[in-house]
């Protein structure tokens, strides 16, 4: 009856692919530099070069680095796709206003693909920064996937995985988050 039982819940669940069960095993800092790194690499392909995803770029890899979280997210919401896209006088932490307003208008010269990759990446430092950790972050795994299958559908090469997994997922590696560590620590 329990193999029956497995057979049924099999089909209820999606197949994960190899890249993703190898994601699990990568801490959240891990994964928000793999989604970084991706990010680069689009930037890179596409000539991107403008200082204000350079600004983004290096807010999304301060996350690994960063001992305050909450210090870093009131950064990176200056890059949220949404955030940016307003109209409102908002209160700037990182960003003066008139870099607020180029970025806007480079925002808006981009495919909303490319925007809902940028969500997803700033989405993966901030899922789990008020909740608890439960198996291996789902809140932060669906984030990073979506970033994957972005590259994916969009024929950009993926960074090898290799480096990443230095950064395990584990109780004893700050309970899934990773230690702080350079940028560089991924390169």
């Amino acid at each position: 009856m329990s193999s029956l039982l497995n057979r049924i819940c099999s089909f209820l669940r999606p197949s994960q692919s190899p890249l993703e069960v190898q994601l699990q095993m990568v801490s959240i800092t891990g994964r928000v530099a793999y989604c970084a790194s991706c990010l680069e690499t689009v930037f890179a392909i596409k000539q991107l070069h403008e200082s204000e995803l350079e600004a983004l770029l290096a807010c999304l890899w301060d996350f690994t680095s960063n001992p305050d979280l909450s210090n870093w997210e009131e950064h990176i919401v200056e890059f949220l796709p949404e955030v940016v896209a307003e109209d409102s006088d908002r209160e700037l932490n990182l960003l003066c206003q008139q870099q607020a307003e180029n970025l806007k208008k480079i925002y808006a010269s981009l495919p909303a693909s490319l925007l809902r990759c940028i969500d997803s990446a700033i989405e993966v430092g901030r899922g789990n920064l008020y909740a608890g950790i439960v198996d291996h972050s789902e809140y932060t795994l669906a984030p990073t996937m979506q970033v994957v299958r972005y590259m994916l559908l969009e024929g950009y090469p993926l960074p090898s995985i290799n480096n990443f997994l230095r950064s395990p997922f584990s109780e004893q590696n700050m309970h899934g988050w990773g230690v702080r560590v350079d940028r560089t620590f991924f390169q």
